[in-house]
């Protein structure tokens, strides 16, 4: 039974609805020991309706400490919700309400560990997106993306799921070794999106590196993608990035991915997930359990992107 039967919000604070900037301003300014997120979400109309409408499909399997947690990491119990409402209409969904234990069990088979990544601290961290205005020409200017800061964050987040995973498969009876691992990974709180045109998640699962050209008669010719088993913090220290090519990693069966945080997914729920599958998984899992999203799947020397169906490779 929920914790939280007749809790009708998330926002157990009760925020005034502002409509300036200034007013906002005062709400943050007076709840410092909120995230930032969350007091702006609970103060602007749009933003709280939108939050609010993922949390009845959700509220059955929220643990008793779910309303303090979203006050301070917003970002991640968002991802947690949003997760339950892609989930709800496919699923027999179960959660670990006391907090041991996969955050999502799917079939009574499936485990889901989410996590939303976050910025981390310099010199490794993704630093805040900015944009300039000169006044010369009145242009403005985006900075640059910081793939490989991304990709270590990435890579932070999915040891340490992974890590969690591991710590509390034995001391579990409801699911075991043979039980399928979904690691599923937010990074719309980086605020960059993917660069390029490859989901970004895809490079530290695979090993990739960079895109690769050759000159031909003159001209630039795209010869694929360059490989790249690890990535490089700023102390020089090398980072696993080709996790589903290491047997150590075998028992992550797929991850599920999303680069768009949860206060701006579409209309249409799950739309901007992913689901890239472990090619080398000791529990794989069949392409038609994700079916109802855009998939990623190793076929041959190809990975195959198999949205509805559309088939491209790179």
């Amino acid at each position: 039974m929920s914790y939280f039967s007749e809790v009708a919000s998330v926002f157990s604070d009760d925020f005034p609805l502002v409509t300036t900037n200034e007013e906002l301003a005062l709400q943050i300014n007076a709840k410092t020991d909120c995230d930032l997120s969350y007091v702006s979400s609970g103060c602007i109309e749009e933003r709280k309706r939108k939050i609010d409408a993922l949390w009845p499909a959700f509220k059955p399997y929220a643990d008793k400490e779910f309303l303090k947690g979203i006050r301070v990491n917003f970002d991640q119990r968002c991802w947690e919700m949003y997760l339950a409402n892609i989930f709800t209409d496919h699923f027999d969904i179960s959660s670990s309400v006391k907090n041991h234990g996969p955050d999502y069990v799917l079939d009574d088979r499936i485990c889901v560990e989410a996590i939303a990544c976050k910025r981390g601290e310099s010199p490794n961290g993704v630093p805040e997106l900015y944009i300039t205005n000169p006044t010369e020409d009145k242009l403005l200017f985006v900075d640059t993306i910081p793939e490989d800061k991304m990709i270590l964050r990435i890579t932070h987040a999915i040891h340490e799921k992974y890590a969690q995973y591991s710590r509390w498969l034995s001391s579990l009876t409801s699911v075991n070794e043979k039980s399928p691992l979904v690691i599923a990974v937010n990074t719309g709180g980086l605020g960059f999106p993917s660069p390029g045109d490859l989901p970004l998640v895809l490079k530290p699962l695979f090993g990739i590196g960079h895109r690769q050209f050759r000159k031909e008669a003159g001209r630039l010719v795209d010869s694929g993608w360059s490989g790249r088993p690890t990535i490089s913090k700023n102390n020089g220290t090398q980072i696993d990035a080709c996790f589903f090519e290491d047997q150590k990693y075998a028992a992550i069966s797929a991850v599920l991915f999303s680069e768009t945080r949860t206060l701006d997914h579409s209309s249409h729920i799950g739309e901007d997930c992913i689901v890239v599958h472990n090619p080398n998984a000791k529990n794989p899992i069949d392409q038609k359990v994700f079916s109802f999203l855009d998939q990623w799947i190793e076929a041959g020397e190809s990975i195959v992107h198999r949205p509805a169906e559309i088939n491209q490779t790179f």
